[in-house]
């Protein structure tokens, strides 16, 4: 931090200590503005990431636009220009899932080995750690 000096104090200086405490300011001043340039640059890249050119990017295969034939701008009907769009779209149609068939999981998970894990405490200690209904 640097010193705060009242105005009686900077009058009882000579004139060396002033120019040397100016010369100190003019250097913390430059690196304060230094500073702020390098934090203004990155917020310029950092907004030109976010809100640039780059990122707005849209897809205009099927946007509506006006189309120039022979010189002339032809101008047409929305609505029709977009039922005409909707003739030609070839849509997946999914068919509709079936039923859910009883016994598939008993059935899937008859052939794994199965690995019993026998308890090594007696059922006393396990009542006395987690009780009647534990």
């Amino acid at each position: 931090m640097a010193m705060e000096y009242t105005e009686e104090q900077l009058n009882d200086f000579d004139k060396a200590t002033l120019v040397q405490l100016f010369l100190v300011q003019q250097s913390q001043l430059r690196d304060v503005d230094r500073k702020l340039q390098l934090l203004l640059e990155q917020v310029a890249v950092l907004n030109n990431n976010r809100f640039g050119k780059s990122s707005e990017k849209l897809d205009t295969e099927n946007q509506i636009c006006f189309m120039e034939v022979d010189g002339n701008i032809v101008f047409f009907n929305e609505a029709e220009a977009v039922a005409s769009l909707n003739e030609y779209v070839d849509e997946d149609e999914t068919k509709p899932r079936g039923r859910k068939i009883k016994g598939k999981r008993g059935k899937d998970i008859q052939g794994l080995p199965v690995n019993p894990v026998g308890h090594k405490r007696s059922e006393e200690e396990l009542i006395a750690e987690f009780g009647e209904d534990g």
